[in-house]
C-alpha cells in the first residue's frame, strides 16, 4: 500500500478514486466504531447458563 500511495498512477481518476474511497471508508468505519463503543451502544446480550450434560 505504501508503494502505491507514492505512485504516479494514483493521479489518474480511475485509480485515485478507489484509493481515496478505500481509505475514506476505513476512516469512517473507525470513527463510527469508536463513537458506538464509547457510548456503550454495542453491548453483548446477556449470556445464558449452559445446560448440564445430564439435561441434554
Amino acid at each position: 500500500m505504501i508503494n502505491t500511495s507514492f505512485d504516479v498512477a494514483l493521479e489518474a481518476p480511475m485509480q485515485g478514486v478507489w484509493f481515496c474511497s478505500l481509505f475514506g471508508f476505513g476512516i469512517g468505519t473507525t470513527m463510527i466504531y469508536r463513537y458506538m463503543e464509547g457510548r456503550g451502544l454495542w453491548r453483548a446480550p446477556p449470556s445464558r447458563e449452559p445446560l448440564p450434560a445430564s439435561a441434554r
